[in-house]
């Protein structure tokens, strides 16, 4: 959809330090990283009103807010409000969200403008970008899911066990099938899949272990292949984890402590993913990464929206 803008130009060094407030403190990326990003966008000032997205329709930019307020809607309800700093329009667009969420501009507003196509093609040519997006939608998860109780948004709806698992270890294309299923990639990941699995580590227990407590360095994720295992974070929320669920990835991706204590039940067999593994992955295989983004990025959608309907303060959320 097509909007009413002004075009203005903020000059290449403001246009810089808008960017590095966006994207993070001096260090966070390096100044290539930041200049092939001030290369493709555009400095826009829209009036208090203007629709700059409507439902069912795929968000086509990214909106990166200098001054003023955004407010993001579905189906007539608030999911947030952004102000300076902060960006929208990314999590549909990586979701690849066909949906679609209103965006209005509640006040007279400064954005940098940029189109959804470049914004991958940055992360595909600089992967720092990717990482550290990767990073951010991992945290921003948490805090979600921490808002969420009494279940941090988790069905616990426990599947049957990805495939047949009996004594001996798994091999290669039972890894292959059981991360596809998991991570939601297609059939032509082939060899990203490959990678991922040989990263992979088999581990089993046959008695009730912790795994980890809140608060713990975060150093591996885990997929569940059979048998359960039970969460619970400080905030009282409980939820359980079963065959082709993945745990602990929202704290090892974003590099942050354990945020909810996770305990065997029984029997378990599971895959670890250590964290270096998984970023080299990402590295060697883009296409990986992307898979990852929209996870994390279709996951904070639907939490935003159990959020507005259980009515929380959103606007105290990422």
């Amino acid at each position: 959809m097509s909007y009413p803008y002004s075009r203005i130009d903020l000059g290449p060094i403001e246009q810089m330090h808008a960017l590095r407030r966006l994207f993070g403190p001096e260090g966070s990326y390096s100044n290539e990283a930041i200049a092939a990003v001030s290369r493709l966008v555009t400095a826009q000032r829209v009036a208090a009103g203007t629709q700059l997205a409507r439902q069912g329709e795929p968000f086509g930019n990214l909106f990166l807010v200098i001054d003023g307020l955004l407010e993001l809607t579905y189906h007539g309800v608030s999911l947030g409000v952004f102000s300076n700093g902060t960006g929208v329009g990314a999590l549909s667009s990586l979701a690849q969200d066909q949906l679609g969420f209103a965006c209005s501009a509640l006040e007279d507003s400064t954005l940098l403008v940029l189109r959804t196509g470049d914004l991958l093609e940055l992360f595909e040519d600089h992967f720092e970008l990717m990482h550290g997006a990767l990073i951010r939608l991992a945290a921003d998860a948490i805090a979600w899911r921490r808002a969420l109780t009494p279940t941090a948004g988790f069905s616990n709806q426990v599947r049957p066990q990805c495939h047949a698992c009996g004594t001996r270890e798994l091999g290669l294309v039972e890894r292959m099938l059981c991360l596809r299923e998991t991570i939601g990639l297609e059939h032509s990941y082939i060899d990203e899949l490959a990678e991922l699995a040989r990263a992979a580590t088999e581990v089993r227990y046959d008695s009730d272990i912790a795994l980890w407590s809140t608060g713990d360095v975060a150093t591996y994720s885990m997929i569940v292949i059979s048998g359960e295992v039970a969460g619970r974070s400080p905030e009282g929320a409980e939820f359980r984890f079963g065959p082709g669920d993945l745990l602990g990835n929202l704290d090892t991706i974003a590099g942050v402590p354990r945020w909810y204590d996770a305990r065997v039940q029984g029997e378990v067999i599971a895959l670890t993913l250590d964290s270096e593994a998984i970023v080299d992955v990402w590295e060697d295989h883009p296409a990986l990464g992307f898979a990852f983004l929209r996870m994390l990025s279709r996951l904070i959608l639907s939490l935003r929206v159990k959020a507005a309907d259980m009515q929380l303060p959103v606007a105290a959320l990422p």
